[in-house]
């Protein structure tokens, strides 16, 4: 019987089989890098830190620029990624001088990453800047980007910027370990899951560094964004020192789509949103 119900089933596929043609541009899948602008010149840079690792860097040159972004990017970001050069061309069409670091353990840069590290990784790479004669040390606005959100908020507490960006900025280690619980999890397992962290994880908290912080800030999240829900940006500003702060909330955004498609003119918000903050702080 079993037999039977083989050959039928076999025969059954056969007999409906579609027959398809596979051609040389069916099996490359390219995913080109964006070229930088013209305008843009790129320096590769080396610098250390306090405990004497090597850290490398990329600093992306404007003409007249207005001031200059110290950028940190997410746990994933790398000066190697494809859409590294999406990020450069972004804020150098701001008018702006763009610095991006490779934390420890990353790209080209010695050790390995801890939380202590890349705090130390940031205040080498303010340093650096600040050593430059292209660059006016007034006129540096932090940017943080998720985990880079952690690494800004540490660094402005202690030396002076000009103005704080915050994007898809998590609250505290505690709220994102429910955020992502809610996120992955099916609802009716959501009970049977425990979700544990190391204590030097659980003392990122945005929430606290806030706090401390006066200088003009802006909060931007994406609508969509299910590791740093709206809801923990408005957390932040309201916890925020700063009397110039602002929240935004990109319409169909995500954690890390913001600004790299013009979807729903979702780019063409956030270059507008971005601008004027730079304008009224620089």
């Amino acid at each position: 019987m079993r037999q039977i119900f083989t050959f039928l089933v076999i025969s059954i596929l056969l007999s409906s089989c579609i027959s398809y043609h596979i051609s040389e541009s069916n099996i490359f899948n390219p995913r080109k890098v964006s070229k930088l602008n013209e305008d843009v010149i790129i320096e590769n840079v080396e610098f250390k830190t306090s405990d004497d690792i090597k850290i490398s860097g990329r600093f992306a040159k404007v003409k007249n620029a207005k001031g200059t972004i110290l950028y940190f990017g997410g746990n994933g970001f790398s000066l190697w990624n494809r859409s590294t050069n999406d990020v450069i061309n972004f804020f150098t069409n701001l008018q702006m001088n763009l610095m991006l670091i490779d934390y420890r353990g990353y790209g080209l840069s010695e050790g390995s990453p801890t939380i202590q590290g890349i705090y130390k990784d940031s205040e080498a790479a303010y340093k650096y800047l600040c050593s430059r004669d292209d660059v006016n040390s007034k006129k540096i606005i932090l940017y943080g980007h998720s985990l880079g959100a952690f690494v800004a908020t540490n660094l402005a507490k202690e030396y002076t910027f000009a103005g704080l960006v915050l994007e898809g900025a998590i609250s505290n280690a505690t709220e994102m370990k429910d955020a992502a619980l809610q996120a992955k999890a099916p609802w009716y397992i959501r009970w049977l899951v425990t979700v544990d962290a190391d204590s030097s994880v659980l003392a990122l908290n945005n929430l606290e560094q806030v706090k401390e912080i006066k200088i003009p800030l802006l909060v931007i999240t994406g609508e969509k964004d299910d590791l740093a829900p709206p809801v923990m940006g408005e957390e932040i500003v309201i916890n925020a020192k700063s009397k110039n702060k602002k929240f935004v909330i990109i319409k169909n955004g995500e954690h890390k789509n913001l600004y790299f498609s013009n979807y729903d003119g979702r780019r063409s918000k956030y270059h507008d949103v971005l601008l004027k903050f730079l304008e009224s702080v620089l």
